[in-house]
């Protein structure tokens, strides 16, 4: 019988496993990591700059450019951020990728925001790319006769068929150009990035400390057209959405926005929200940069979104059978305001004791990764249910899909450790 998912190769472990201490106080440095109540106290960037890209060919392929052109809006009249359009050539496509982001990050410091936004083509070296990568971006594929793809010469194409061409074949021209380059020397500079790529094969995007991805999906899938039910569309929604009742957004309760969107169908496919950093950072903060804009604390919620939280288990090598009362009496004393945000589910003894718990996906991005916590799912609330809650109850407001790891400490900005006063 072949290993999957259901008959996984390694399915227990004796010694994944990890002292309940050690756990309460990942759990504690997550709730701490929460932002304040009082929308006074957000800290601010010193500037955000925002980047839209698409190709130069997009009226030909997948005809991005209104979608793009209201995401500027958005940010630039809403947010108030430095906010510009630029279209990849399909000449020399990667010196250019690569000179653009190098300005775009020029100068900004760990005060800063940078968002890079892409639309278009995507793949990686291992579904079928040109070139060995883990994020390649790809201008409109224009099928043309074999002779007229000879002529045109057009750089870094990849073909379909390969050559020999017989009599009267076409082929597929289309340019490609590879995002690693760029996107390493983002990952380098102190300031926040925040990537947002709706494109196909995103996962493998974004990488380092203080840097997140929020992408259509993840490497295996294939991405929607624009329309009312894509990526993009949905992030202008929920954009638009916050600043007109003046509330705020951080990157990972975007992402809850979104998968809310995916539970109750107006986003087709889940997205992914990625964040690698092992040391302690808040999500990345999104509001306008004036203060006078912003006028509550917290962001609303839609009233037809379906409230989502996710599902984590914990293997507590140290616990009794009593392991769930002790553990809310724990949070009780230790975060009172906090307590409701985290509910402890069940528990069984399997070698240590098995621990089911249920987080917010804003708690959960800032949960320290360890191998005995693993995600289980992501549950959900049907309408009915949420009539019969008040709306700020928490422990239906929640989660996203990724790896959140780090808490804030203090008002600290993802990239900002060492803000001056």
């Amino acid at each position: 019988m072949a290993f999957s998912n259901t008959h996984p190769a390694e399915p227990y472990s004796p010694w994944v496993h990890m002292a309940t201490e050690d756990f309460t106080t990942r759990l504690e440095a997550a709730l701490d990591a929460y932002y304040p109540a009082g929308g006074d106290n957000l800290p601010r960037y010193g500037s955000v700059s925002v980047l839209l890209l698409l190709w130069e060919d997009d009226h030909l392929g997948l005809k991005c450019g209104n979608e793009v052109g209201r995401l500027r809006d958005v940010f630039a009249k809403s947010y108030g951020y430095s906010t510009k359009i630029l279209k990849i050539p399909t000449t020399n496509p990667e010196d250019w990728l690569y000179a653009t982001v190098v300005d775009f990050a020029k100068g900004k410091t760990a005060r800063d925001l940078l968002i890079l936004y892409y639309a278009g083509h995507g793949t990686t070296s291992k579904t079928g790319g040109p070139t060995a990568s883990p994020c390649l971006w790809g201008s409109a594929s224009l099928k043309v006769p074999v002779n007229l793809g000879t002529q045109l010469g057009v750089p870094a194409v990849q073909s379909s068929p390969p050559a020999p061409w017989a009599a009267g074949q076409t082929r597929i021209l289309q340019t490609w150009v590879d995002f690693t380059p760029a996107r390493n020397h983002l990952c380098a500079k102190s300031s926040g990035v925040l990537f947002l790529l709706d494109c196909c094969h995103a996962a493998g995007a974004a990488i380092g400390s203080g840097k997140e991805l929020i992408a259509a999906f993840a490497i295996e899938s294939i991405a929607k057209e624009p329309g009312y039910s894509s990526f993009t569309s949905a992030i202008i929604q929920e954009l638009q959405h916050a600043s007109a009742v003046g509330e705020y957004l951080t990157a990972a309760i975007l992402y809850r926005k979104l998968l809310q969107k995916t539970f109750h169908g107006s986003l087709k496919t889940s997205p992914i929200h990625v964040e690698f950093s092992t040391t302690g950072q808040s999500s990345i903060l999104l509001l306008p940069q004036k203060p006078s804009n912003m006028i509550h604390s917290m962001p609303a919620t839609w009233p037809n979104n379906i409230p989502v939280s996710v599902v984590l288990s914990v293997d507590l090598r140290d616990a009794s059978s009593n392991v769930l009362a002790e553990l809310a009496s724990w949070l009780r004393r230790s975060r009172p305001s906090r307590a409701e945000r985290v509910k402890f589910r069940s528990s069984w003894k399997s070698g240590s004791y098995t621990v089911i718990f249920e987080l917010p996906i804003e708690v959960w991005y800032c949960l320290n990764s360890h191998v005995a916590i693993k995600f289980l799912s992501f549950r959900f609330d049907p309408p009915a249910a949420q009539q019969a809650q008040p709306v700020h109850t928490f422990r239906v407001q929640a989660p996203r899909t990724g790896r959140g790891r780090g808490h804030r400490n203090g008002g600290h900005l993802p990239g900002a450790e060492n803000f001056p006063p």
